[in-house]
């Protein structure tokens, strides 16, 4: 097995050194207005990533692992000779991939496992892991960073060290996506970032402090507490509240069924027709006979909040008004978002009951008294969440 240990320093000056395979400026579509252009260019100067024959670089499409594999190796220029054949039964030893894969598996970067689909999407767990162990990147943050990533996830370690080493941000409602596929410019600008530290965020990410947890406790009726994260450890930051669920309860939902979904979501923006809640300074819209929000599963506007002053049962087949009674005060939850898919539900907030007797169709309801204490607790850059459990 060879295996190269080499200083981020000396890595940084080799990198330097490398011959330059495509001229700086020569993707014609890679403009210099173009937020990755400095972070593509950078690496294409330095013989790690090639456009298509048309002179094109195709920023926007998913970088493929295959591509991701020869990128790594060519920026690393790790030797491609007499490594051991990986174990993936999908990549053929013919391929002109195969040595770039064959290299990066042996340095112990990417896991030896039975199938690569070596054309499928870079997810961004696989890119923090690939990114965090080529660039021997430590983990000194330990408290928890993104809602999406528990301390108990497989690619935990690796998230936190891209993040800590100020390689990856994540989004800015404090979720990484880890399933999310990588485009082609968005795996140049990591490789970028952790090839010269010029290309890192200037601001580090502040872990999530606010959290809210709903619990199903029989059929519909669950319970809400909201809790703040201070020295380290959880708080409960309110007294526990009653809530109503779906008529189905908690659990995996889809367009038209009356579940409320599982998981953990970031928090949208507060909106209403009502008066702002006293004291309230998270983000809050108001709403007219204007807004909408999409159910219309065959629209491209599915999932989505619209303001539109025409007829809307000629642009849609299914919609939600937003400032009926329910929704005096509400909050959204981000479920379905980044990608939105369609049929898979929307429309899920936070948002005034009928009372403690009557379901939602899959939101959470709760009294207005109480979803006043809520709204007025939030505060956005503590990026607050929500916890649904069965």
């Amino acid at each position: 097995m060879l295996k190269r240990t080499i200083p981020l320093l000396a890595l940084v000056s080799l990198f330097f050194t490398l011959p330059s395979i495509v001229q700086a400026g020569s993707f014609k579509d890679v403009p210099s207005s173009y937020w990755g252009y400095e972070e593509i260019e950078y690496i294409a100067e330095r013989g790690a990533i090639e456009g298509y024959l048309d002179g094109t670089y195709r920023s926007g499409n998913d970088v493929t692992r295959e591509q991701a594999f020869v990128i790594i190796q060519r920026a690393f220029n790790l030797e491609t000779a007499d490594r051991p054949a990986p174990s993936f039964t999908d990549v053929s030893p013919n391929h002109w991939t195969y040595p770039a894969i064959a290299a990066v598996v042996d340095e112990g970067w990417y896991p030896d496992k039975q199938k690569l689909d070596p054309t499928g999407g870079l997810t961004r767990e696989e890119m923090a892991s690939i990114i965090s162990h080529a660039f021997d990147l430590s983990q000194p943050e330990k408290e928890q960073l993104f809602i999406d990533v528990p301390e108990n996830d497989a690619y935990f370690e690796e998230i936190q060290a891209l993040a800590s080493h100020r390689i990856s941000q994540g989004f800015g409602n404090a979720e990484f996506k880890p399933d999310k596929t990588v485009t082609r410019a968005e795996f140049a600008a990591f490789v970028a970032r952790g090839m010269n530290e010029s290309f890192r965020s200037d601001s580090t990410i502040t872990p999530p402090k606010q959290k809210i947890v709903v619990e199903e406790t029989s059929g519909f009726q669950a319970t809400l507490t909201a809790y703040e994260k201070r020295d380290g450890s959880w708080r409960k930051a309110t007294n526990t509240m009653s809530a109503v669920l779906g008529k189905d309860g908690a659990g995996q939902t889809w367009e038209g069924d009356p579940k409320t979904p599982v998981g953990t979501y970031s928090l949208g923006t507060g909106f209403g027709w009502g008066n702002v809640p006293s004291g309230m300074t998270y983000p809050y819209r108001p709403v007219d006979s204007n807004d909408y929000w999409i159910d219309d599963t065959s629209s491209s506007q599915y999932n989505q909040w619209v303001e539109y002053d025409g007829n809307p049962y000629a642009r849609w087949s299914s919609f939600e008004r937003l400032n009926i009674d329910l929704y005096k005060h509400a909050v959204a939850i981000n479920y379905n978002k980044t990608p939105i898919v369609p049929g898979a539900g929307s429309a899920i907030f936070l948002h005034v009951w009928r009372g403690p007797g009557s379901p939602t169709l899959g939101c959470i309801g709760m009294s207005e008294t109480d979803l006043e204490t809520i709204m007025t607790w939030l505060d956005d850059e503590k990026h607050p969440y929500i916890e649904i459990r069965e």
